[in-house]
C-alpha cells in the first residue's frame, strides 16, 4: 500500500498538467486587449472612472483596454455579463453599489452572486453626491424642498440613475428621514437624469459631483447640500445634508473593479499591483479630485471585506428605513 509521501507525489503528478495552461496564461498576461464593462451610459461618474482606468491600464499593461457601456436593470446587466465571462482577466467589471451591494438585496432574480461569482481587485473611489434642483426652481434650500413635499404629498418628483442607484438610495433616505412622499422617476444613467432635470421635468436629483459640478459651476442647477459627512473641498460653500437640517443623513457611493471568479490568482495579483500603481499617479489623483471623488485604493481582500460591509449596511438601511424600490 503506498505511503503518504507516495500519494502526495502521485497527486502532484496528476495536478501539474492541469495547472500548466493556467500558469502559462498568467505568465504571458496580457497578450490581447482588455474590456471594462460599466453598467451606465456615458457621461456619469462610473463611466468617467472606467475611461480613466482603461487609459491607464493600456499604458501600464501594454495592451489596449476598451470601455463597454451596458446600462440597464440598475447596472446589473453589465455585472451579469462579467460574471459569465471567461475567468482569464480580459473582461473586468467597473462595479458600484447597485450591482454589488444593493441589487443583491432588492432583486430576487439576479443571475449572479457577488461573493461566489466575482474576484475583487480594488476599491477605486468614494463618491459623494449633491442634491441639485434646476436653476429656475423655487427651492432655495433643503428646508424649502421639505416644506413643499410635505404640503404636496406625491406631487414632487425626483430623478435617479435607476433602482438601487446612489441617486435612488439617497432620495429614499431623504424621504424616510423627512417623512415625505415624493415620486421616483428612474433613468438609465446620470446623463439622461440630468437632462430631465435641466429641462425642468423633474424637481430634484441626488447626482454625483462627477456629472453635476460642471452644471453647478455654469449656473444651470442650484446645489442645496452634499450627502457626505463633511463638506466637499471642491465646493466648500455647499452645506452637508445634516447642516441643511436633515439629521443623520449620510450617503455616499463607491466605484471599484472586479474580475470573474476563478480568475487565476497571479492575474488578480498583477491587476491589483498595477491598479495600486495607477491610483498613486499624481495625474490620476488630480483627475479623481477634479471629479469630486476621493481616491480609495485597496487590496483584493480589503475590497472583498468592504463589499460585504456595504451590503450589510444597505440591508440594515433598507429594512429600518423601509425604503421603497418602485419600478
Amino acid at each position: 500500500m503506498p505511503n503518504a509521501s507516495t500519494r502526495r507525489a502521485a497527486l502532484k503528478a496528476i495536478a501539474l498538467p492541469l495547472l500548466l495552461p493556467t500558469l502559462a496564461s498568467a505568465q504571458t498576461y496580457p497578450d490581447r486587449p482588455l474590456k471594462l464593462l460599466i453598467g451606465y451610459t456615458p457621461g456619469g461618474a462610473g463611466d468617467a472612472i472606467a475611461r480613466l482606468m482603461a487609459q491607464k491600464y493600456g499604458e501600464v499593461l501594454g495592451q489596449p483596454a476598451l470601455v463597454e457601456n451596458r446600462p440597464g436593470a440598475s447596472a446589473t446587466l453589465a455585472a451579469a455579463a462579467v460574471a459569465k465571462a471567461p475567468a482569464d482577466g480580459y473582461t473586468l467589471l467597473v462595479n458600484t453599489g447597485p450591482d454589488s451591494t444593493i441589487g443583491p438585496i432588492t432583486m430576487s432574480n439576479l443571475p449572479y452572486s457577488v461573493p461566489k461569482d466575482f474576484s475583487p481587485i480594488s476599491l477605486l473611489t468614494i463618491v459623494p453626491s449633491v442634491l441639485v434642483v434646476p436653476a429656475g426652481s423655487p427651492f432655495q434650500s433643503v428646508a424649502d424642498l421639505v416644506k413643499a413635499a410635505r404640503a404636496n404629498p406625491g406631487k414632487l418628483n425626483y430623478a435617479s440613475f435607476g433602482n438601487g442607484s446612489s441617486a435612488h438610495m439617497s432620495a429614499e433616505l431623504f424621504k424616510s428621514l423627512t417623512r415625505t412622499f415624493i415620486t421616483h422617476i428612474p433613468f438609465k444613467g446620470s446623463a439622461p437624469a440630468m437632462t430631465e432635470l435641466l429641462a425642468g421635468r423633474v424637481d430634484f436629483l441626488f447626482d454625483t459631483f462627477a456629472s453635476a459640478n460642471a452644471q453647478i459651476q455654469a449656473g444651470k442647477v442650484r446645489a442645496l447640500a452634499v450627502t457626505s459627512a463633511a463638506r466637499v473641498p471642491m465646493q466648500p460653500a455647499i452645506p452637508t445634508m445634516q447642516e441643511a437640517g436633515v439629521p443623520g443623513f449620510i450617503s455616499q457611493a463607491f466605484i471599484g473593479i472586479t474580475a470573474p471568479a476563478q480568475t487565476p490568482a497571479a492575474i488578480i495579483e498583477r491587476l491589483s499591483k498595477e491598479t495600486a500603481r495607477i491610483m498613486a499617479m499624481p495625474d490620476v489623483r488630480q483627475r479623481i479630485a477634479g471629479l469630486g471623488m476621493v481616491p480609495a485604493p485597496s487590496t483584493p481582500d480589503e475590497y472583498r471585506a468592504f463589499l460585504a460591509s456595504e451590503t450589510e449596511r444597505n440591508r440594515k438601511l433598507i429594512t429600518e428605513a423601509k425604503l421603497q424600490f418602485d419600478n
